[in-house]
């Protein structure tokens, strides 16, 4: 409905074969893009997933369906990727809820998140890595705890549990 389908129901023509890609952002379109970004993953409850957590859901793989897609153009694709991902140029890949898919561009992995379940102050909660500690404070989906054993930490929402 949205995108080439969109057009072509419209009626419109669509240009085949086309090799043409669009310049390459500036440094100030680049960092309003990326603020933008943030700012619509904050919104969506999308957080951020760090090398170990990716080896950590990579050892779990036959328990959860894990889709590692590297959003990069073929060629930035074929410069160096991380194993096991597959080359999605555009990131125009749609999947079904329930699976978990990092989408990787240079170094920031996100994690596809459904609940927006918010935590408030004095909560406890459990973080895999991190262990068992109490919401301290709470911006958006950003959460500062006080761990256990791990010390006082920020992180996103998503990675955590109530307990």
């Amino acid at each position: 409905k949205d995108g080439t389908m969109g057009w072509a129901l419209a009626g419109l023509e669509l240009a085949h074969g086309q090799t043409e890609h669009a310049p390459e952002p500036s440094e100030q379109g680049l960092a309003i893009a990326l603020e933008r970004a943030e700012q619509v993953a904050r919104r969506c409850g999308v957080g951020w997933l760090d090398p170990a957590g990716l080896s950590t859901w990579q050892e779990e793989a036959g328990q959860h369906s894990l889709y590692l897609l590297d959003v990069r153009t073929p060629a930035e694709y074929e410069a160096g990727h991380l194993p096991g991902s597959r080359n999605a140029p555009g990131g125009q890949r749609r999947g079904a809820g329930g699976g978990r898919a990092p989408v990787i561009d240079a170094e920031p992995v996100a994690r596809e998140v459904s609940s927006t379940a918010r935590f408030s102050p004095g909560e406890r909660v459990f973080h895999q890595k991190f262990g068992y500690g109490r919401i301290l404070a709470a911006d958006g989906n950003k959460m500062t705890v006080d761990f256990e054993k791990a010390g006082r930490k920020r992180v996103i929402d998503s990675f955590l549990e109530r307990h």
